[in-house]
């Protein structure tokens, strides 16, 4: 299974000797506004980086810290947008082949109080290829940094990324392409920084209470209805790296609670919560390597609910394999299994999700468990609701009770204030009413049909996603309790 070994799928290749030469040209015109010594290294290190396997060679035989201290005074002294592009291309060929130059970098800044690296205002800038080294020379330079100096340059970064995804997601239509290479540009720098295991307790709570990556990650992955949203979905390397950076978080329990939190429905942002985020990556995507690291991570979410379970915290914290049960991955990985996949990997990995969430559907799907949720006052999309067979076994205990949960779904329906709620529960009674002999007569007990019918035509929701699903599933309940034969129905 892939949570063995934290080694992602092989995505690339590095640059062609003659695409190396191209991308750092400029930097003759940098070399030559240098003082000699400078200059000379300067010059060293540019045709160590246009030949191949030469620039480590290069770097030992100069010295580590000579390289840093000259490449960091070069960026904290260049203006000119085309030379710092150059400059900062040579810097990640270097961190690439030589990690003691990040942690020489990092060093020298902490020791001179350089807060910023000089990157910081690179990763703001505007343009693309600009930013995108910027960050991603940021990133490695983390990685190979000792683990005192992170804390004041990881909340940098992480502001910055979160800044780019913000432009990206308020941009009108015409710019959202344009903003779409920044943000990628962004998300792979996010990825980088959360492969080290200890980096991760950093990223995932920064001193301060700054922005943090379980913060970012459901912006990443659900970033709405809007054109930044359509044009990810052109972008699977931008899936790709915003699950991979996901991936390597979910190793840990505590970060994957902080994601859930960050991901449970709050009207004011218009979240998701992330097992509903990974199930419509599963049912969206084509990308093989997209699938395969959304598989990994809900590996990873079963294993943290297996270990609660273990420890005899079952019930403590979110049930995540109630969740997946809840918002129907069962027929999703069904309807995997049936595609042809390149990556051999896969579909063990389907079959493995698939019976084990097969092994925990009926344990899932009580009517004292459904009874227990009624009480709560809190409904979500759990297995009861969504599972047939729950219906068609127990709709007769509900004349146990008196047909109190059905009472309870009229007046959820009725006086509730949240959206989800009301949705499910017209889903619930639509379900009643259409497996019980009697769920008509109940039904018209109820005296709730004007509401429904109010619900059908102005929806309820503090968005247009909560109206039109709030009129969707009134619509369905009535359709339900008017229609005979249902089941004839496509």
């Amino acid at each position: 299974m892939g949570t063995a070994t934290e080694q992602p799928p092989v995505t690339g290749t590095e640059l062609l000797p003659q695409e190396r030469h191209k991308k750092i040209a400029g930097l003759n015109a940098v070399a030559s506004t240098m003082k000699e010594g400078d200059k000379q290294l300067l010059q060293k290190l540019i045709q160590a980086a246009v030949a191949e396997n030469e620039l480590r060679d290069q770097v030992a035989l100069e010295g580590v810290e000579n390289v840093a201290t000259m490449m960091a005074s070069c960026i904290a002294v260049t203006h000119q947008l085309d030379n710092v592009g150059a400059l900062l291309e040579l810097l990640v060929m270097l961190l690439k082949s030589v990690e003691e130059v990040g942690s020489a970098i990092a060093a020298r800044a902490n020791d001179t109080e350089d807060a910023g690296l000089h990157l910081e205002k690179w990763c703001n800038d505007d343009s693309g290829r600009v930013v995108a080294k910027a960050m991603e020379a940021f990133a490695l330079i983390l990685v190979a940094s000792d683990e005192k100096y992170c804390d004041k340059w990881m909340r940098q970064l992480l502001k910055s990324i979160h800044t780019k995804l913000k432009e990206a997601k308020n941009a009108s239509e015409e710019n959202c392409q344009d903003k779409i290479a920044t943000t990628e540009a962004a998300v792979k720098a996010l990825a980088i920084i959360c492969g080290p295991v200890h980096l991760r307790p950093v990223i995932a709570k920064p001193a301060g209470g700054d922005i943090s990556a379980p913060a970012l990650l459901p912006a990443l992955l659900f970033p709405g209805e809007n054109s930044f949203a359509t044009a990810v979905e052109d972008h699977p390397q931008f899936v790709y790296d915003a699950t991979r950076a996901l991936w390597q978080l979910s190793f840990s329990p505590e970060v994957l609670l902080t994601i859930d939190g960050e991901c449970r429905p709050r009207e004011s942002i218009g979240s998701q919560p992330i097992i509903t985020v990974l199930n419509n990556l599963l049912v969206k995507q084509k990308k093989e390597k997209c699938v395969r690291m959304t598989l990994m991570i809900l590996m990873n979410y079963v294993k943290a609910h297996e270990d609660q379970r273990a420890r005899g915290n079952a019930g403590i914290g979110p049930n995540y394999i109630k969740d997946m049960i809840g918002v129907g991955m069962i027929q999703h990985l069904e309807m995997l299994q049936k595609r042809t996949f390149g990556d051999v990997d896969i579909l063990p990995d389907v079959k493995e999700l698939l019976e084990l969430l097969e092994t925990n559907v009926d344990d899932l799907s009580s009517y004292t468990i459904y009874k227990q949720e009624l009480a709560s006052g809190v409904l979500e999309w759990s297995p009861p609701h969504t599972s047939e067979k729950f219906w068609k076994e127990t709709v007769r205990q509900f004349e146990n009770d008196g047909y109190a949960p059905i009472k309870e779904l009229g007046r959820i329906i009725t006086t509730s204030k949240k959206a989800l709620n009301v949705q499910i529960a017209c889903h619930d009674i639509g379900e009643f009413v259409r497996h019980h002999p009697q769920g008509k007569r109940q039904w018209e007990l109820l005296e709730i049909k004007a509401r429904v019918y109010e619900l059908i035509e102005q929806g309820m929701g503090s968005n247009a996603t909560e109206q039109e699903n709030t009129k969707k599933h009134a619509l369905l309940c009535m359709q339900k309790i008017m229609v005979r034969r249902w089941e004839y129905l496509d």
